[in-house]
């Protein structure tokens, strides 16, 4: 079912951030969200995951179950990167599979480091595994590449490729090569 925004405005005080904003995300659709800063593309997405109340709009079919990669890696730092995707996963998915993403992402010699011994790269890494393992329906990922050097970022941005073939997503960047290679559609807030 296709999530629906109508006239979605949200202020800060004076400043308006979104202002009559409305969009159609198709089932399974990946759109990307581009914009400079300060013009509401998280805001936008918070939104969407009930994180923020707007001012005015309405949301429509938003889905229930929602995964999020966060602009930080909100990870738990004394927990290695194995129990990291547990607490969010729990017994839905073995630790072998959690051990083989891990893996895939070329942290094969981290997965039981806690995290707050792992590089800013490899936590990045942790946090979009964690987001693509649980239980989800719709995807945000908000600048999830961030702190990649290109050739690592290329090969993680396949991986959440083939992870999310069949899956409603919406990402948030600033690199228009990355949402060309991602996304099936670019939207641009200005």
């Amino acid at each position: 079912m296709s999530i629906i925004i109508n006239d979605l405005t949200k202020k800060y005080g004076e400043k308006t951030v979104l202002s009559d904003f409305s969009l159609k995300i198709e089932d399974k659709e990946k759109i990307t969200v581009m914009g400079p800063s300060g013009c509401g593309k998280t805001t936008l997405i918070r939104i969407i995951a009930g994180l923020e109340i707007p001012d005015s709009g309405e949301l429509l079919n938003v889905p229930e179950k929602i995964s999020f990669v966060f602009q930080e890696n909100r990870l738990c730092e004394d927990f290695s990167a194995v129990s990291n995707v547990m607490f969010v996963t729990g017994k839905s998915i073995s630790k072998e599979e959690i051990e083989d993403n891990l893996k895939l992402l070329g942290l094969s010699d981290s997965l039981y480091k806690p995290v707050k011994n792992l590089s800013g790269g490899m936590k990045r890494r942790v946090a979009i595994a964690r987001a693509l393992l649980s239980d989800y329906d719709l995807l945000i990922m908000d600048e999830p590449f961030k702190g990649l050097d290109e050739e690592l970022k290329l090969s993680v941005l396949q991986y959440v490729k083939e992870k999310t073939k069949d899956k409603t997503v919406i990402f948030v960047t600033h690199n228009l090569d990355e949402a060309k290679l991602f996304s099936e559609r670019i939207i641009n807030l200005i």
